[in-house]
């Protein structure tokens, strides 16, 4: 997975590149992920995505196809791997940005089980400011700062399935 990922980001068209480093803190203690996302452009309306996330005791890869019929909306669908002895995940993803709006939802499901994101930000001037929903993370408002290229954000949440908080605190790039 990790060599298609990189060759799909060396030989395909105009790419966009995200990293982040993710951080769930609570009682238990600090929780680091590392996310790489990665999107290359095939053909007009057309791109393949590929993303990697590792963690303490997990990680997961995997890409797929990409349809943008305009400007703002983004639409797609994913297979890959999970370290869990079944192995498979699948992903469906919908991107929404509109000048300073963005919204996406990440479904998920695999060998560890169904997993989801929601996230709706606006920026205004260099804040931003949202809503997140993450499970094993939790629900609650997001705050932050974005540069050109970069973007720190933090999120007090609950978490309705462990029934605690948690706090996200983000640093991610896009060179």
């Amino acid at each position: 997975m990790l060599i298609v990922f990189l060759v799909v980001s060396a030989f395909a068209g105009d790419k966009f590149v995200f990293i982040a480093t993710e951080n769930r803190i609570n009682t238990d203690g600090v929780t680091p992920s590392l996310i790489v996302f990665t999107d290359s452009k095939l053909a007009d309306h057309w791109s393949v995505s590929a993303f990697s996330a590792v963690s303490a005791g997990y990680s997961l890869a995997y890409l797929g196809p990409v349809w943008k019929p305009n400007d703002q909306l983004a639409l797609s669908v994913s297979a890959g791997i999970e370290s869990s002895p079944s192995l498979w995940r699948v992903a469906a993803k919908v991107l929404y940005a509109k000048k300073g709006f963005k919204g996406f939802v990440i479904l998920e499901d695999g060998g560890t089980g169904p997993w989801y994101r929601v996230d709706i930000t606006e920026r205004v001037g260099c804040f931003k400011f949202g809503v997140i929903a993450k499970r094993y993370n939790g629900l609650g408002v997001r705050l932050g700062f974005a540069g050109q290229h970069f973007e720190l954000w933090t999120a007090p949440l609950y978490d309705p399935e462990a029934k605690r908080p948690n706090l996200m605190a983000v640093f991610s790039w896009t060179p």
